[in-house]
């Protein structure tokens, strides 16, 4: 009977969280998902030219080239990121 009561007291508890919190629970959500991106995002700005130089070294490619995808990946990974989180295409 005790462990019923306890169990009980802990779905109503769990219960009472999740409707305070419910309209926040989908931005955490998102911001989970895309941290990775973002992530990878920021550690390209801060690393720039060691991204650039084995973009460059390992394709064969030059500086020139190696930088632009470099752009290109930054851009659209935060640009990407930044359009989930409030969900700016509805579509999904």
């Amino acid at each position: 009977m005790a462990g019923s009561s306890l169990i009980s007291k802990a779905e109503d508890f769990a219960d009472g969280v999740l409707r305070q919190t419910k309209h926040i629970l989908p931005h955490i959500a998102r911001l989970f998902l895309v941290s990775t991106f973002i992530e990878d995002g920021v550690r390209m700005w801060y690393q720039w030219g060691e991204q650039r130089d084995y973009m460059a070294s390992s394709w064969g490619c030059g500086s020139f080239l190696g930088s632009l995808f470099v752009f290109l990946n930054l851009v659209v990974q935060l640009g990407a990121s930044g359009m989930v989180l409030p969900r700016v295409f509805n579509c999904i």
